[in-house]
């Protein structure tokens, strides 16, 4: 599509033979721009009406935007930009054409550190979120990491291997609006044990979980997630003993010798 075309999506029924069917475009036109600080111009930010990717379009190099073809009424536009700190829904009436649309954001801080303590194997396959005012993602960059945009306030940051592998979290403070912080993720040296558990193909959640035993002689206690899948991590070396406790009782299901990463993979309950 050429950059000024303008589309139109119409749901039609068609009969045998002949058809005929008319396109229309019409509505009115939504214009302003994006501005940070100082009122400079951000580039590149994502300018969304009533939160459809289809209704979307980028600031251009002066933090322009305009949408096209929107209807009448009450609408939402919302604007993200990796850097900022992403703009609250705001209301605007349309009953004609509009240039005059103004939306100002606040730079996010930046939160990085190293990863410590993962295979360079598993860093690509690494998901790096924080959760606070808000829930934004991260991104792996050479042997750390970085999440950007990040809003004032109390952060938990989490790493996760993909698919139920190691995980790490750790918590902090963004003081102010662009104040950075760097903070370490470092994941254990111990093994890591984990598995899912299913009654009748389904997965079971929020069950207890326990490992007993090993060198240490130490226990560990988890629960399963939404999906029935659990995992431990920095375990000792050693005889462990796993228990799954429903609402009958414990019941053990496995005696092993713990000398490497397990995955115990589908365990199936009566």
């Amino acid at each position: 599509m050429l950059p000024d075309a303008r589309s139109l999506l119409r749901r039609v029924y068609l009969r045998e033979g002949d058809n005929e069917v008319d396109l229309i475009i019409q509505g009115f036109e939504l214009s302003g721009w994006v501005v940070g600080e100082n009122d400079r111009p951000i580039v590149a930010a994502r300018v969304r009406l009533d939160d459809r990717w289809l209704n979307s379009t980028p600031t251009d190099g002066n933090g322009r935007f305009s949408i096209r073809d929107v209807a009448s009424g009450v609408h939402e536009l919302r604007v993200t930009h990796e850097d900022w700190i992403d703009s609250v829904a705001q209301k605007v009436r349309v009953d004609s054409n509009r240039d005059d649309l103004e939306i100002r954001l606040r730079r996010g801080a930046v939160i990085r550190g190293r990863i410590v303590g993962l295979p360079q194997a598993d860093l690509a396959v690494l998901e790096i979120t924080a959760q606070g005012e808000g829930f934004v993602r991260g991104r792996v960059v050479g042997d750390g990491y970085e999440i950007r945009g990040v809003a004032p306030g109390d952060w938990n940051v989490r790493a996760v291997v993909e698919r139920g592998g190691r995980q790490v979290s750790a918590t902090t403070r963004v003081s102010g609006h662009g104040q950075d912080v760097d903070l370490d993720l470092e994941f254990g040296s111990g093994w890591l044990v984990g598995g899912s558990v299913q009654h009748n193909d389904r997965g079971l959640a929020n069950l207890v979980v326990g490992l007993t035993g090993g060198d240490a002689n130490q226990a560990a206690i988890t629960r399963t997630d939404y999906r029935g899948a659990f995992v431990f991590q920095d375990l000792p070396s050693g005889e462990w003993q796993l228990t799954i406790f429903g609402q009958t009782g414990g019941v053990l299901l496995r005696e092993t010798l713990l000398d490497s990463d397990l995955d115990l993979g589908t365990i199936d309950i009566e």
